[in-house]
């Protein structure tokens, strides 16, 4: 059986989602990765202006597409191992963006255009 086009139930929040370890990552993987919702991932590093400088344009867009994506922040303190594996390399803030458990796209740096670009292409197919 293949996997379901939507999670059971809406795991969207009003907002980004600040996920703060491992454990509570794994869990909202293990409700929203099998379907077709897209997951954006920012990872970041709290003292970085650069980060800050997202947080609106990130905002944004979790409220655009609210209920087709989640939009998650992962301190890249709590999440190094996760981020060499999802291909960070040290840039910040980095975006990478998953669907049906595979990583469909990636954005480094100040690049609303292309984050939105690249989400919404991710969205439709």
């Amino acid at each position: 059986m293949g996997a379901l086009a939507e999670p059971p139930q809406d795991s969207s929040a009003d907002g980004v989602i600040l996920i703060k370890d491992m454990a509570e990552w794994q869990k909202h993987w293990d409700q929203t990765a099998p379907y077709n919702k897209l997951l954006v991932y920012e990872f970041y590093e709290k003292n970085s202006s650069l980060c800050k400088a997202m947080d609106k344009p990130f905002e944004k867009l979790a409220t655009q597409y609210k209920g087709r994506a989640d939009f998650c922040k992962l301190d890249v303190d709590n999440f190094e191992l996760l981020a060499r594996i999802c291909g960070v390399e040290g840039a910040y803030p980095t975006f990478v963006l998953f669907k049906k458990c595979a990583q469909v796209g990636k954005v480094v740096g100040l690049k609303e255009d292309d984050l939105e670009r690249i989400v919404q292409r991710a969205i439709i197919s």
